[in-house]
């Protein structure tokens, strides 16, 4: 240790063999006093080396046990069993059980995930609306959590079947077993929901039997049956494993407490680690209970210890009192405070008062002020809640050109993986293959071809994009070097598509991508960070096909395109890391769960905000957990889900805090304060210094030299950190170079980083007084990314030709058209109105399709239901409108879905398919549609605008939400496209990132938010 012990750590590391509880406070010292324990009852001869398992939670921890193990223990450390629990489990069947699942393939969270979704449309039995409305999100956030919770509670497939034999399945037991669930879905869909998951259950156990794979929720069943089938057995395991440690035992289940518990028998010698303060991974099934059953289960053992660390050797006195503070509102905790070891006295945590706007120049003018005070920028870290303010804050910092780490980098973000899977959407020519190749053209021939090129391309001419290509070309004046570009490109196409059409499976093909296309040239004689990145991943991309290709069948490379869609979904999928040597020394912006286990000099939390840290208590719109009677452990009393989700917000603001050794920075608004602010500001003054944020100008500017020379600072972080000195001399150099000319030559090593930046630095000049055409729709997308506004409106990239929402939606909006255009307003005319229009190629399940086609049949009837008693005076249906906004230089079009007469004026209708509902009053769409009416704007149609409002269709018992426009409501919606139209004259194309990335089709390929550069 690089410390003394404190009193409570040398009472822990040497405590007599038996059930030891070491409550650790957070910076205690915690896996030092377990490594320690351990070194300390082998010297003295207590402990055999061999004999010793010590298990944690993630791989993550457990390459760093490894680690410190071996750099404490030496030699010896090669006998002790380093596991996470699921692996131990998979160990214990592989050498001492019978089960034939021992030496099945072993399948990971993303293969079965693939598995669920490829064979979805065999699960026909389905009830659930919203599992068949949505299969990704039914995968995803219901069958697998589900599936994770049956094992980690131990229940077999028998068991499970007689506790539903025993179930009632009422609207009594959905409100009495599962708290929290919404009140806005329907009890019987909750049921079907819990139906639907038990009997998937069986399904998926059937298919993994049927494929000769298993999970590692099997390796835990079967671990747990051979444990207690077999005496003769157990009793080999008890011999081998006679010394448990656990470290973060608030992190583990129920199943690793019942199978050391096993394993430990009648004189257990286990000693386990844990803080309910730091139990953060709830979403993983983790629970804080874990630390009261300990004492339960070994508290009348003769041996049996509980010590507490409270000895803090990481932060001052200062940050310590602030994080006592706000974790002491959790009463569902064991009580105790943590004291600063250290002889450091710091400042008083700063609570920053400022807005969003102030605080996102605010913290980069805090960087700037503790640089000049003699912190380096890597004392720095900016711990977020979400990825959305890790996205914000980063661009903030490189806004003000501060060297800026995002941790961690993001796997479908590296350059060389967007690129490998762009070839093979274009070769294979799926959905994606319009972006993949619009992303190539641009590497090969520049933005300005690609842009040409999809501005006159159409679908329609050439069904295939090689033969639009090739017509393109034959009428478009290249440059010699152009035109031998494109050769080149072309024929690495027509390579590739013949290697595709011998269906070799997909790892050759990763594998052939990769040598007809070069992509690894650049890193054959230099080796600066990128390049180890790109070679590291590029790795893992291969190992990703070969694992696919040995387990799968077909091996096609189309298939495996959607398998790694699979692995997509989860848009923060790591990156494999280069070596660093040292610390970094650039400003680290991450969240607060990949902050876990880390410590930085300086810390800032942002957004602390009322609903954006703590995140607002969502209830569960489907089931995703067992009945709380089929736990094996009990819930708090008392406490509600609303309550304990503030509790584990609470552990989370609490981790963030103590990652801070000498300076806590808190950024938060004056009103609708975090909840946390408030607690910790009522308590006292005595810890908190009051920082007021003064107005600034938002650093907007982002030209290319500042872009560039941003950039540089990083890479050259990053070359210093992996002792890469020649190449920190390279990125100096060439420093000195944008400084003085604001760019690097071509063919310098660096100069690929001025394309980069092209994407976000003004690259064309506009007329002030250039009308802008804009529809309710392109305001709303500019205002969400304007970056996805540019490729779609201006550079004409395609996006997929269809999602399912929209295209239902366009096809009840076609079939209401022609009902209202028809003199037999029947349901019988609008039953065969929907077939007429159904597209069933649009919905790539089956199951889906059906879901949707019954909605729609549910829809159109309440509709007409609605409709029929009292039939409007209807004047227009899908009504056009154009109209312009002089003083604006904008051009206003649109469509009206109907117009209806009613007395003296004219109410406008927009059909909403969508389940949840929106306010009319702020509406942009209805004030654009009333302002066209005002405007006499709809040809054959006038008169005096009145109400406007949405319908609803998929809420027939209240399916209208309406609204009158005043001069000053439509005055507050035209600034709004004012400012729209004043962003996309001024070329503002800068990436916005949010919510919207995860179903934004130009993310994987064509977004430099999403990739590194």
């Amino acid at each position: 240790m690089e410390i003394e012990p404190a009193a409570s750590q040398y009472q822990a590391i040497t405590y007599p063999q038996g059930p030891l509880l070491i409550l650790a406070g957070t910076g205690t010292g915690k896996t030092s006093t377990l490594i320690l324990r351990i070194e300390h009852m082998i010297h003295k001869g207590l402990w055999e080396p061999r004999h010793v398992v010590l298990l944690t939670f993630t791989d993550r921890a457990r390459d760093d046990l490894v680690h410190r193990v071996r750099e404490e223990l030496g030699n010896i450390a090669e006998e002790i069993a380093i596991s996470t629990f699921h692996r131990f489990c998979n160990r214990l069947v592989r050498e001492y059980g019978s089960s034939p699942d021992a030496e099945k393939l072993l399948l990971q969270e993303d293969d079965i995930t693939f598995l669920l979704l490829n064979r979805f449309d065999e699960l026909t039995f389905l009830q659930s609306h919203s599992f068949k409305t949505d299969p990704v999100s039914a995968v995803t956030k219901s069958f697998v959590p589900f599936f994770n919770r049956i094992r980690d509670e131990l229940i077999s497939p028998t068991e499970l079947e007689l506790k539903l034999s025993r179930t009632e399945l009422t609207a009594d037991f959905l409100t009495t077993q599962f708290p929290g669930i919404s009140d806005r879905v329907e009890t019987d869909e909750y049921l079907r929901q819990f139906r639907d998951l038990v009997r998937v259950y069986r399904s998926y156990q059937a298919w993994k039997q049927e494929l000769g794979v298993v999970d590692y929720g099997d390796m835990i069943l079967d671990c747990w049956e051979m444990l207690n089938g077999d005496l003769d057995t157990i009793n080999l395991v008890r011999h081998q494993f006679r010394h448990i440690v656990i470290d973060e035992y608030q992190d583990n289940n129920y199943a690793l407490n019942r199978i050391a518990a096993v394993i430990m028998g009648d004189r257990p010698d286990i000693t386990v680690v844990g803080d309910e303060d730091q139990c953060i991974y709830s979403f993983r099934g983790a629970n804080y209970y874990n630390i009261r059953d300990f004492r339960n289960k070994y508290g009348t053992e003769e041996n049996h210890g509980e010590i507490a660390l409270e000895d803090n050797h990481r932060s001052t006195q200062e940050i310590l009192d602030v994080a006592n503070l706000s974790i002491a509102h959790d009463k569902n905790r064991t009580p105790k405070m943590l004291r600063s070891s250290t002889k450091r006295r710091g400042p008083k945590t700063a609570w920053h008062v400022g807005e969003r706007r102030e605080m996102l120049t605010g913290i980069p003018s805090l960087v700037n002020g503790l640089i000049r005070w003699g912190k380096h920028f890597g004392d720095i870290a900016v711990l977020c809640r979400t990825w959305n303010h890790v996205d914000e804050v980063a661009q903030a910092l490189q806004r003000a050109s501060i060297p800026t780490d995002v941790f961690v980098e993001r796997f479908f973000s590296v350059r060389e993986i967007r690129d490998v899977l762009a070839w093979a959407h274009l070769i294979c020519g799926d959905s994606k293959a319009e972006m993949s190749l619009f992303r190539l053209l641009t590497d090969y021939l520049g933005r300005q071809f690609a842009e040409s090129f999809f501005r006159a391309y159409d679908a329609r001419i050439h069904e295939d994009l090689v033969e639009s290509l090739n017509a393109f070309v034959s009428k478009t004046d290249l440059l010699p070097t152009e035109n031998e570009r494109l050769t080149e490109f072309l024929e690495k196409i027509e390579v590739l598509r013949r290697e595709l059409k011998q269906n070799r499976p997909a790892d050759e093909m990763v594998w052939e991508i990769l040598s007809v296309t070069d992509l690894l040239k650049h890193v054959r004689r230099n080796y600066r960070y990128a390049h180890r990145l790109a070679l590291a991943n590029v790795g893992h991309l291969l190992s990703l096909a070969e694992s696919f290709s040995l387990r799968e069948d077909p091996k096609t490379v189309d298939r495996w395109l959607r398998y790694m869609s699979v692995l997509a979904l989860q848009g923060n999928r790591h990156a494999i890391q280069p070596e660093f040597h040292d610390t970094s020394i650039a400003t680290q912006v991450m969240t607060v769960h990949g902050s876990k286990g880390l410590q930085f000099p300086v810390v800032i939390i942002p957004f602390l905000r009322s609903g954006s840290f703590p995140i607002n208590y969502s209830p569960s719109g489907s089931i995703d957990r067992l009945p709380d009677e089929w736990y094996n452990w009990p819930r708090p009393e008392g406490l509600t889900p609303r309550e304990e989700h503030l509790n584990e917000e609470r552990r989370i603001f609490y981790v963030a805090a103590t990652r801070a050794m000498e300076e806590l920075h808190l950024f938060g608004p004056e009103k609708a304060q975090s909840v946390f602010l408030k607690e910790i500001l009522n308590e006292t003054y005595e810890y908190v210094e009051r920082q007021d944020m003064k107005e600034q100008q938002t650093l907007r500017s982002r030209n290319s030299k500042s872009v560039l020379k941003q950039r540089l600072l990083v890479e050259l972080n990053r070359e210093l950190s992996a002792h890469q000195y020649a190449n920190a001399h390279t990125i100096i150099d060439a420093i000195g170079i944008v400084e003085e000319t604001g760019g690097l030559p071509e063919g310098h090593a660096y100069s690929r980083m001025i394309s980069d930046t092209s994407s976000i630095a003004d690259r064309e000049t506009a007329e002030t007084g250039e009308t802008v055409s804009l529809s309710a729709s392109r305001v709303e997308q500019y205002d969400t990314c304007p970056y996805k506004y540019r490729l779609s409106k201006v550079d004409g990239v395609p996006e997929r030709k269809s999602r399912v929402q929209m295209e239902f939606g366009i096809i009840i909006h076609n079939v209401l058209e022609e009902f209202h255009e028809s003199q037999d307003q029947s349901l019988e005319l609008l039953s065969s109105l929907l077939e007429k229009h159904w597209r069933q190629e649009s919905f790539e399940y089956s199951i889906r399709e059906e879901e949707f086609k019954s909605q729609g049949i549910q829809l159109l009837t309440d509709y007409f239901k609605f409709f029929q008693p009292t039939r409007p005076d209807i004047l227009a249906t899908e009504a056009n409108f154009d109209f312009t906004l002089p003083d604006m230089s904008v051009r206003i079009v649109g469509k009206i879905d109907r117009i209806d007469r009613e007395g003296d004026s004219l109410t406008v209708i927009d059909y909403k398919t969508s389940k949840n509902k929106e306010k009319a009053k702020t509406s942009l769409q209805l004030a654009l549609y009333t302002e066209a009416i005002r405007r006499n704007a709809v040809e054959g149609v006038t008169g005096e605008a009145g109400s406007a409002y949405f319908h609803f269709l998929r809420h027939p018992e209240d399916p209208i939400e309406s609204h009158i426009f005043e001069e000053r409501d439509l005055k507050i919606q035209m600034r709004k496209v004012g400012k729209v139209a004043s962003g996309i004259r001024k070329r503002e194309f800068e990436p916005k990132t949010g919510w919207h990335c995860n179903t934004c089709d130009y993310r994987d390929f064509l977004c430099p938010a999403w990739e590194e550069k």
